[in-house]
């Protein structure tokens, strides 16, 4: 069977105010990629995994890595995750977007995996404005990526449904909190992983349209414990 590569893509906020939650920013981003670590063994036949970190804040917006295998990439350190200056969230997703889809080839049989992570508003960007990127966002979502937006300290709802993100998480700013957010994240994951496993044992011949029909349809349900989960 030809693997479905997944494209695990992480912007994560390093703007001054995350100072506060510095080493639990850390410790549950390094988490994360544990978790992907364990997914690429746990659906090996099936599934490749891949990962990207994008850290921004005013004065870089910077792909730490981008299309990387898990098992290659360093964890992350107070030396590489160092908090300062302002927040261009919308510059941050933009360009982040256009990063990937660099990375993604054409007719490959892929799934994208967008995770936002910040505990502001955005406050200074220059290259794009908040409807490009609610433009953007939709276009990803026609192509069945799974989008979500995990904040805390600012209207974390009111910034998702103006950019269009159905998938939300609110998390409280300290310790507990972003641990307690980054191992949900983890569960929420690895469900998607199985589902998509699970999807392409069963269709193995299925087509471009139909496998980004049913991305679609479970990319809805990313975040949502209410809905059932599409076989």
């Amino acid at each position: 069977m030809e693997k479905t590569k997944v494209y695990n893509i992480i912007v994560l906020d390093r703007s001054g105010s995350m100072a506060s939650i510095l080493h639990p920013t850390i410790s549950g981003f390094n988490e994360v990629l544990n978790g992907i670590r364990s997914a690429k063994k746990e659906h090996a036949e099936t599934l490749d995994q891949s990962i990207s970190l994008v850290l921004f804040d005013s004065s870089a917006i910077q792909p730490i890595y981008i299309d990387k295998d898990p098992d290659m990439v360093p964890e992350l350190t107070d030396r590489t995750y160092i908090p300062g200056a302002c927040t261009p969230l919308y510059d941050a997703i933009g360009l982040t977007i256009n990063y990937a889809k660099t990375h993604i080839p054409e007719n490959q049989k892929h799934s994208v995996i967008l995770t936002i992570i910040t505990d502001g508003l955005e406050n200074s960007s220059s290259e794009f404005s908040g409807h490009q990127i609610k433009k953007m966002i939709e276009a990803c979502k026609e192509e069945g990526w799974a989008v979500s937006y995990m904040g805390t300290d600012h209207d974390v709802y009111g910034v998702s449904m103006q950019l269009s993100i159905d998938n939300v998480h609110v998390f409280e700013k300290s310790s507990i909190g972003m641990m307690d957010t980054m191992a949900y994240h983890n569960r929420v994951t690895e469900n998607f992983y199985s589902d998509l496993e699970a999807f392409e044992r069963k269709n193995p011949t299925a087509t471009m349209s139909e496998r980004r029909n049913w991305q679609k349809k479970r990319a809805t349900t990313y975040y949502d414990k209410e809905k059932p989960r599409t076989k």
